[in-house]
Order: structure tokens, then C-alpha cells, then sequence
């Protein structure tokens, strides 16, 4: 039996359980004592939250939740009388920047009279197998390789002795170029040049068909020695090509919009203006309706 505790004056009895020697195998508690008295008027029970008295009358009922804001704020409710005008007035901006970057734009294309003047304009207009001659004010084409005429368009039917490129150009040389054509068949070494004074000293607006784009070359002492291409332009059949340039500076003008443009001081100062075509991609590119600036 277990052993019990008197209790002595203010205590409480306290009863000691041991567990028997050799129970290793029994679970049961170890030396649990009661828990000492509670104090006079003191409740088992947790202590009840007290409600909250946001309102402050005393039956602690809260406040209803303060209503979401809506409607206009202090700057915007000043606004929204305006709104009319203000929309009006940003369309309005919108369009004043529009235009001033397209005449900024615009301000960088040069003054070019027009394409159609007959006096330097070359149609073609002759039968088939003529040899490029003479120009309907009377000059001639000037042409390294053999140029002839099919279906209205000028192209390079025999390269020049000694091969590459070969040339047809106008007569007469100025600083000032414009030389427009209208280009069929187009292949990569053929295209258009200004500043010309020879094979190896010119500046010329080439297509890249593979790329979709078309570049400037400016070639001095028969090198390249600045290049550039003009974007994704796109090479198509029919395309009005014009090659422009003033001092330092060429322009590419396709379908009558400015393309692109790069610096050209490494070019001849002066020379004359014309086509260029070559034989190594299978054909000549073909030129119709050919114009220039009239010197």
C-alpha cells in the first residue's frame, strides 16, 4: 500500500506514488502530486474576452465599419468638369508632336526638282536589241561593257573587257547628283551611281536581295571604303530607286520616301551620274524610266 502523508497544519495532503521495483514494463505516472489549493473565490473557468466598446456607451457594441471612399479624389474631382477639354487637348498635342517629327524628318530630304522633266528623262522606247545611244535631248549615253535595250529596259547584255561591273552614264558631272530608275530583275551588283570618274572611284546605291534591304557604297582607289545599308526596305520588282547627294552627305529615296542616308566624304567631290550592272549573279538587273537632276 502507498505510503501516506499526514497533513500538517495549512497543508494539503500529498499522496506519493512509486512504482514497484522490476515493473519496468509498467506505464503508469511517476511521483504526480496534487496541485496545491486555489485561493478562496478563484474560478477554474478562462476569464471571458471583453467586448469591444468602440462607440464608447457602455453596452460594448462595436462601431459599423467606416464605409469604403469612392467617387473623385480633391485633385481629380477638380478635373473631371474638364475632362472634355482635356481629352480634346491631348488629342490635339498629340498631333502637333506628330507633325513636328515628320517635318523633322522631312527637313532632312533635299529640294529635288521633279523626275519627269523630258529633256533628261530615258524611256527606252526603241526595239528590242537597240544599243543604248541617244538621249532624247540629243547626248548620248556614255557605256563601258555592251548596254543594249529589251521590253523598253536598258540592262548589260556583255560585260566590259576584262570583266566586272559595267557602266552607262550620262553626260556631263556636277557635285550636286540625283540619279532616279525604275529597276526590274534586280540583282546585287546592279544599281545606280553618282559622283562617278571611274570604275574605282564612285559612290553607289546597290539592292541586297537576300537581306530585303539596300546599301551605299563609296568605293575610292577601287576599294570600298564606306558602306551602309538602309534597313529592312525590301527589294521588289518595279521599285523606283534615287540615289541623292549634297557635299557630304547621300540619300536613298525608294517609292518616293526618304529610306536612309550616310556620310559620303571619303567620295570624289564631283563626277557623273548613271547605272551599273554586272554579269555574276546570272543577269543584269534592267532600268527603266531613268531621270536625273538637271545640272
Amino acid at each position: 500500500m502507498d505510503p501516506v502523508t499526514p497533513a500538517g497544519p495549512g497543508r494539503a495532503s500529498r499522496v506519493v506514488r512509486r512504482r514497484p521495483a522490476g515493473d519496468a514494463d509498467l506505464v503508469r505516472p511517476t511521483g504526480v502530486e496534487d496541485a496545491p489549493p486555489l485561493p478562496d473565490g478563484t474560478s477554474v473557468r478562462a476569464p471571458r474576452a471583453e467586448r469591444r466598446d468602440d462607440d464608447g456607451d457602455g453596452d460594448g457594441g462595436d462601431l459599423p465599419p467606416r464605409p469604403r471612399r469612392a467617387g473623385w479624389g480633391p485633385v481629380t474631382g477638380a478635373l473631371a468638369p474638364h475632362a472634355g477639354a482635356l481629352v480634346v487637348g491631348t488629342v490635339v498635342l498629340a498631333v502637333l508632336v506628330v507633325g513636328l517629327l515628320i517635318a523633322l524628318v522631312g527637313s532632312r530630304q533635299p529640294s529635288i526638282s521633279g523626275t519627269s522633266d523630258p529633256a533628261v528623262v530615258d524611256t527606252f522606247d526603241v526595239p528590242d536589241g537597240s544599243a543604248l545611244g541617244e538621249l532624247p535631248d540629243g547626248e548620248s549615253w556614255e557605256a563601258t561593257g555592251t548596254w543594249e535595250v529589251v521590253a523598253g529596259a536598258a540592262y548589260l547584255a556583255a560585260a566590259p573587257d576584262g570583266g566586272g561591273r559595267g557602266f552607262a552614264l550620262l553626260p556631263g558631272s556636277s557635285d550636286r547628283a540625283r540619279i532616279a530608275a525604275t529597276l526590274y530583275g534586280l540583282a546585287d551588283d546592279g544599281g545606280l551611281v553618282t559622283r562617278y570618274q571611274g570604275p574605282d572611284d564612285h559612290i553607289a546605291l546597290l539592292p541586297v536581295e537576300a537581306l530585303g534591304t539596300w546599301r551605299i557604297d563609296v568605293v575610292a582607289g577601287g576599294e570600298v571604303v564606306a558602306t551602309e545599308s538602309m534597313g529592312l526596305i525590301g527589294v521588289e520588282e518595279g521599285m523606283r530607286a534615287e540615289l541623292v547627294v549634297r557635299g557630304d552627305r547621300a540619300w536613298v529615296i525608294i517609292d518616293g520616301q526618304v529610306r536612309g542616308a550616310m556620310d559620303v566624304g571619303e567620295a570624289p567631290d564631283e563626277g557623273q551620274v548613271g547605272l551599273v550592272a554586272g554579269l555574276e549573279s546570272g543577269g543584269s538587273t534592267r532600268f527603266d524610266d531613268v531621270a536625273r537632276e538637271p545640272s
